[in-house]
């Protein structure tokens, strides 16, 4: 199985999918390794599709933050995974896992604004600077994915304000289990 976990900053996409990652004994891929910078959730997003996707030798430049630059290849393990981030879930990341021979599913996350921003800051303090521009990828990225891209594959949508992360994985979990395993 591939799940596709997406949603934007702070909306707790990494705890999901480290979490899930955890329960169905599947490797966890996390775009922040390979964003290419601030401005580069689109190019993470064909990243997916073009890189950590691939049916033969998968993987994908980790991203040097420190010196804004592609650093060291690291191979993904072909087969089922998790790959988490703002921009996973898009047509082409769809259309790519879809050519394995695994279910796909795709996890939504929501969550109210300043929830998200509190959570964000208390994540990585450093990301304030950022934190506008970032948003408005998101905001890109999310117009043109609410245009029917969810009919694709099962997909769960879920706002998080509010939730404990543990209520959020079990939704999720029982989501997976329900529809594709």
């Amino acid at each position: 199985m591939i799940v596709l976990v997406d949603g934007p900053s702070g909306s707790g996409k990494t705890t999901l999918a480290t979490r899930l990652g955890i329960l169905l004994r599947l490797p966890v891929i996390h775009m922040d390794d390979f964003y290419p910078g601030w401005s580069g959730l689109a190019a993470g997003s064909d990243i997916i599709a073009a890189s950590v996707l691939k049916t033969t030798d998968p993987g994908y430049y980790r991203w040097d933050w420190a010196n804004d630059r592609a650093g060291e290849w690291v191979p993904v393990p072909p087969g089922a995974k998790i790959i988490e981030g703002a921009g996973a879930v898009t047509a082409e990341t769809l259309r790519a896992a879809s050519i394995s021979d695994h279910q796909v599913a795709a996890i939504m996350l929501t969550g109210e604004a300043t929830t998200r921003y509190r959570r964000a800051m208390q994540r990585d303090p450093y990301y304030e600077p950022y934190w506008e521009m970032w948003a408005e990828q998101e905001k890109r990225h999310y117009a043109v994915q609410s245009q029917g891209l969810g009919d694709l594959v099962p997909t769960l949508r879920i706002d998080t304000t509010g939730l404990d992360a543990g209520q959020v994985v079990r939704r999720a979990y029982d989501f997976i289990t329900y529809y594709v395993e």
